[in-house]
């Protein structure tokens, strides 16, 4: 796929800290961190070298599809199921906010994302087929707590 000079010059970011020796690990098989030489493990939502994506703020179903980042619908899934306990027992609906903290999460997460997908080799989806699978996979993800709230929620 077409990478842009945006996401490249993100991908070289990430390149020179591997080089100086960081590695790129999951935390709980879902979220990019960067640990270092001594083992020191940072979040790169509190200090993030490769920046910030607006097409993963703004689209990270797509994106994610497209990567294959399986992870994304599971983790958005189930903050939506907390969230859906959330608005039960307060009243309060953070259906917006965490469609916003998502967006952000993933706007700093996807170059990080990007970077392992390309490094294992995985042939992404076409853009036309990964927002089709996203969509696809969004609802499904979102499935549980549309029944909690049917079931649960006057």
């Amino acid at each position: 796929m077409a990478i842009s000079s945006k996401m490249r010059t993100r991908l070289e970011a990430i390149d020179r800290l591997v080089h100086e020796g960081y590695k790129i690990k999951k935390v709980w098989n879902a979220f990019p961190a960067l640990e270092s030489s001594s083992g020191v493990v940072r979040n790169v939502l509190s200090s993030s070298p490769a920046g910030f994506s607006w097409i993963a703020f703004f689209f990270p179903f797509a994106v994610c599809a497209q990567i294959k980042e399986w992870s994304y619908f599971y983790v958005t899934g189930f903050i939506f199921l907390a969230g859906s306990f959330l608005y039960k027992i307060t009243g309060w609906d953070p259906g917006y906010a965490l469609s916003i903290a998502i967006g952000v999460q993933y706007g700093f997460f996807y170059p990080y994302l990007r970077w392992q997908a390309l490094r294992k080799g995985d042939r992404e989806l076409g853009i036309g087929l990964s927002i089709l699978v996203g969509i696809v996979l969004s609802v499904l993800c979102a499935l549980p707590s549309i029944v909690f709230e049917l079931l649960f929620i006057e």
